[in-house]
């Protein structure tokens, strides 16, 4: 009988080792996957900053180009008219320029022969 509680204790002790070695090896896979998620987790806020400063750039370029755009624009249009409209009884002609500025002049019925 002292031999099979014995040997009962051994199987028990062996039964222990082998949960003992399964539940290392479940915390370990856990370590390792904890460390990729936070490997992963690293690169993804990696990429996603990237990903803002680029876009950042962007806007700043589009902005860039649009200023240096309106610049070319302005000085190659510089004096020139835009819009001509007549008022209501078509007695003054409304010019409007470039240089952002309205001229109005008075219309006449000369005709020219």
């Amino acid at each position: 009988m002292v031999m099979e509680i014995s040997y009962l204790l051994l199987l028990k002790m062996e039964q222990l080792k082998f949960i003992i070695f399964k539940k290392k090896q479940l915390l370990t896979k856990k370590a390792i996957l904890s460390k990729q998620l936070k490997l992963i987790l690293i690169l993804m806020l990696f990429y996603s900053i990237v990903i803002s400063l680029k876009l950042m750039l962007l806007e700043q370029a589009k902005v860039y180009i649009l200023e240096k755009l309106k610049e070319v624009l302005n000085q190659s249009l510089n004096g020139a008219c835009l819009s001509l409209a007549y008022n209501k009884d078509k007695s003054y002609l409304f010019a409007g320029f470039a240089d952002k500025t309205i001229r109005v002049y008075k219309a006449s019925n000369k005709s020219e022969s």
